[in-house]
């Protein structure tokens, strides 16, 4: 039985259900986690390739990957306007494949602080991925990365920066 939602893919509401979030750096990772953390429980996030703008969000129903998917085009802050789609059949069932072999996916820390910081303190990052998968909360730039705050900046492309130096903005 198929429902006529958003989300066109059989089962109830209450199954997992995956999502695409794209248009970010991967220096903004950890931002739009944060804020699609606010849609529901976050299951597993898979970020794309490297240096990809986009990432696999896996919700604990599908409730909250509709809520996830009203906001599609949402501006999140003044430079960063995010979108949002279902997963596609064919990568649904890539996704689904690898969760269910366990294979290269970590599971995002718990909700609350105290056990957050734990869940931070003992993951180590995959070694299918060059990056990890759970909030990073970093004060230095010791590695050329930018630290991480409440609210992230994307970094600046280089026409952005040529278009600064001469119109003086």
């Amino acid at each position: 039985m198929q429902r006529n939602s958003l989300v066109a893919a059989p089962g109830g509401l209450d199954e997992e259900e995956w999502v695409t979030v794209y248009g970010f750096s991967p220096g903004d990772t950890n931002l739009v986690l944060r804020e699609f953390e606010k849609c529901g429980a976050i299951l597993k996030h898979v970020p794309g390739p490297r240096d990809a703008n986009w990432m696999h969000i896996l919700y604990q129903n599908r409730y909250d990957a509709q809520k996830a998917l009203s906001k599609n085009g949402m501006q999140m802050n003044g430079v960063l306007i995010i979108g949002v789609k279902p997963v596609d059949a064919a990568q649904r069932q890539f996704l689904d494949e690898k969760l269910n072999s366990s294979q290269g996916f970590m599971a995002l820390p718990p909700q609350t602080p105290s056990m957050r910081a734990a869940a931070a303190s003992a993951a180590t990052p995959s070694k299918a991925s060059p990056r990890p998968h759970h909030f990073q909360q970093t004060t230095g730039d010791a590695s050329g990365r930018r630290p991480t705050g409440a609210i992230a900046s994307p970094a600046k492309s280089m026409l952005s920066k040529v278009a600064d130096l001469m119109f003086g903005i």
